[in-house]
């Protein structure tokens, strides 16, 4: 056992590499965690003064470690590839047993507040209620964020001023972006090079300006393609930010398919089918409701486009409460669900949306959808109000109590390519039903 007083003077993060993880939640033969946690804590002790981050440390992988069709395997083997051992401050009481996995964080969301009955008595980590440290922030601390950062085409170049710039494709846009209560300097040479800027105005709204901006291009990730075009409130047609939840329950549908079953996604308050699309190409069979026809026609387009026009997409202009309770009346039920609801909006028929008011009765309503397997829930969120804290309590009093599983949530972000920070953009909320027990 490693003494108390190592770790009440550790600050820092030991990367294990490949197995091990597995083997100490089964009680399986091989490293376990905690030999892990020796190994690594009384080398790097040895090596780093008090206060020094810790990162770096390898376990070779061994086979011992996975034991050969165990539940755990079958249900997280995927995602372990990597995990970290965080200790935070002095006590041992608030340190925290982190994944980190390369790409996809759903093991570790369904891990990281189940380990505390696995470590030995004798150091006890009741508050392991750490959030994952993704890439970005491996060297920055336990703070943490969901990060898009798989994008080719599209890039944050650097913000300032209350305004965004970024590269869509090899166009330049400036637009406006309440997050940026800076005054940065701009040294990046595309402050200079934009082919359209949104210009906000006093009295509500704004307006385009063009410099050599065509009225539709497209951009791809990974192997979908979006079309753009510039219209009213700054926007494009697109989140890019979203692709970070998109990667996430891709890599769920994937690892969840079954021969001879096709999995049913519901994608509520679609928009132009990012999500939809993701969630066909992964293999689901998805149902797209939008009160927009416009912008449900714009994702059958993205669809075409994406090589997904013979998928199956069932797509349905209407309004998704009424739709809901519809479904619910007619005993259709979801193995995922995803949600992108506004903070306001009008149904076709003018029904009015207010998120405060509306969204959690309608998360109770919609989790009635889950099939009794179900395999996950999404809600997204750009409303200043519902931070990552109020998406987690109202999934958790909604869905935990009826499913099971656990809640975690977060603030997504893109990262800034001219200075390496992250520039926030909304949370999200993740139900998933794998629980350790």
């Amino acid at each position: 056992i490693v003494p108390l007083s190592v770790f009440h003077k550790i600050i820092g993060c030991f990367i294990l590499v490949g197995g091990g993880l597995e083997g100490a939640v089964q009680g399986g033969q091989g490293y376990g965690v905690w030999e892990h946690l020796r190994h690594l804590a009384l080398q790097s002790f040895c090596r780093s003064p008090y206060g020094k981050r810790i990162e770096g440390l390898s376990i070779p992988h061994t086979a011992s470690n996975h034991r050969t069709g165990s539940p755990m395997k079958a249900q997280l083997g995927p995602w372990m590839d990597q995990c970290a051992v965080c200790v935070l401050d002095e006590r041992p009481s608030q340190g925290c047993l982190a994944l980190l996995t390369a790409g996809h964080r759903t093991a570790a969301e369904r891990l990281q507040c189940q380990m505390p009955q696995m470590l030995p008595h004798p150091i006890s980590l009741p508050a392991l209620h750490c959030p994952l440290l993704p890439s970005p922030y491996r060297k920055k601390g336990p703070n943490f964020m969901w990060i898009a950062d798989n994008w080719t085409d599209y890039e944050v170049i650097d913000t300032s001023c209350g305004e965004k710039l970024e590269r869509w494709g090899k166009y330049i846009l400036l637009r406006p972006d309440p997050q940026v209560i800076w005054n940065t300097p701009k040294h990046a040479k595309e402050w200079n090079r934009l082919n359209g800027h949104y210009h906000r105005s006093a009295k509500g709204g704004g307006e385009w300006e063009f410099f050599h901006l065509p009225d539709e291009w497209s951009i791809k990730y990974r192997d979908l393609t979006f079309h753009l075009k510039p219209f009213s409130f700054k926007h494009t047609g697109l989140f890019p930010e979203q692709a970070v939840n998109w990667d996430w329950f891709s890599q769920i549908i994937k690892e969840s398919a079954r021969p001879g079953k096709t999995l049913k996604v519901l994608n509520l308050f679609a928009y132009t089918g990012g999500a939809t699309l993701a969630a066909a190409k992964a293999g689901a069979s998805v149902t797209h409701v939008d009160a927009s026809k416009g912008m449900v026609t714009w994702a059958k387009e993205n669809a075409a486009a994406s090589g997904l026009s013979d998928a199956p997409i069932r797509w349905l202009v209407d309004d998704c409460v009424k739709f809901v309770e519809r479904e619910i009346r007619r005993g259709n039920t979801y193995d995922g669900i995803i949600m992108d609801p506004p903070s306001y909006g009008r149904g076709p028929k003018g029904e009015i949306w207010k998120i405060e008011d509306s969204i959690y009765p309608f998360i109770e309503q919609t989790c009635r959808l889950l099939t009794k397997d179900s395999l996950f829930f999404l809600i997204n969120s750009y409303t200043t109000g519902l931070q990552p804290a109020v998406l987690t309590y109202m999934l958790n009093t909604a869905l935990v109590p009826k499913l099971g599983g656990q809640a975690v949530s977060s603030e997504i972000g893109l990262p800034v390519s001219s200075n390496g920070l992250i520039l926030p953009c909304g949370a999200s909320g993740r139900w998933t039903p794998i629980s350790v027990s």
